[in-house]
């Protein structure tokens, strides 16, 4: 006996077993999550059926919707990469004595193929590339992102009022950098549920919440960076922190930036005066009193 795992050959009505799967615990499933799901129910259920295993599972997956003979196709070492680094794939497969193909069977009804994209462009080390940093207010629903700008070497910003949890604002901070910045990026969080978000969200699969607003914004961040060219790296950094270095000053930076806005919601300080007390750069301070609708 084997398993095949084509989209095409399992539906809800064939397979009442897999109607669970409109119902996910997660909100964010990865591809690599899916395939584990659909392993485990096949064995599962033969189990039930026949008290087997299966024999052999055929992964005929594409990394690319090119020809068969797409050298963008799943590998024994890229599965075996795969394995190694999803905990959920190795839950699904414990104890499996069988085989895995990654071909598919040579019966014509078997031939469809699967088209899935686990070839990430998340970096699991850092780019040579800008870095981006994030941060959010609860108080004042500010949702920051700074950076040194190459050609300048000056710190910019973006600031917007986001309504919601400090979560949501970072995550909203989170989606303009990756509408705003197309090429290779850094990112930096000081919100470890963000940066756990960001690290799931390519080719996901997102179920729906009750939240719009954070439906729309992770609806969003994985349409973004799954169809996004060019590689990008998150890093989760704690907040406040005093390390030297460019990250913990970048995330300073945008802590610094945070504070300014307060102040000036409270005191209304002029330019010179948010630079003296801040140690901002003029554009952002005029950025701050612009924005200000008591001070136009």
């Amino acid at each position: 006996m084997y398993i095949c795992m084509m989209a095409q050959a399992m539906t809800k009505e064939q397979h009442p077993e897999l109607q669970e799967s409109s119902h996910r615990s997660k909100t964010i499933t990865e591809p690599q999550e899916l395939i584990a799901q659909l392993i485990r129910k096949a064995r599962v259920r033969l189990c039930e059926l026949a008290d087997c295993d299966l024999t052999c599972i055929h992964l005929p997956v594409k990394l690319s919707k090119e020809g068969r003979n797409s050298p963008k196709r799943l590998t024994k070492e890229i599965f075996k990469h795969l394995l190694q680094s999803n905990a959920s794939l190795q839950l699904s497969l414990d104890s499996y004595r069988g085989q895995i193909s990654v071909h598919a069977p040579s019966h014509k009804l078997l031939n469809e193929e699967f088209h899935l994209i686990p070839r990430e462009k998340r970096s699991r080390r850092p780019l040579k590339a800008l870095t981006v940093f994030t941060d959010a207010s609860g108080a004042s629903c500010k949702s920051v992102m700074t950076w040194r700008n190459p050609q300048t070497q000056c710190w910019e910003a973006d600031v917007e009022f986001v309504e919601g949890s400090p979560q949501v604002a970072e995550l909203a901070a989170v989606v303009r950098a990756f509408e705003k910045f197309s090429e290779p990026i850094n990112l930096v969080t000081d919100s470890a549920y963000v940066a756990g978000v960001v690290s799931r969200a390519e080719q996901a699969v997102l179920k729906e919440i009750d939240n719009e607003h954070l439906f729309r914004l992770l609806s969003k961040l994985i349409y973004l960076i799954s169809h996004r060219e060019h590689p990008f790296y998150v890093m989760h950094v704690r907040s406040h922190t005093d390390l030297p270095g460019e990250i913990a000053e970048g995330n300073r930076q945008a802590d610094t930036f945070q504070e300014a806005k307060l102040s000036h919601q409270q005191y209304h300080q002029n330019v010179p005066g948010l630079i003296r007390q801040f140690q901002l750069t003029w554009s952002q301070a005029r950025a701050i009193v612009a924005t200000c609708p008591n001070c136009q």
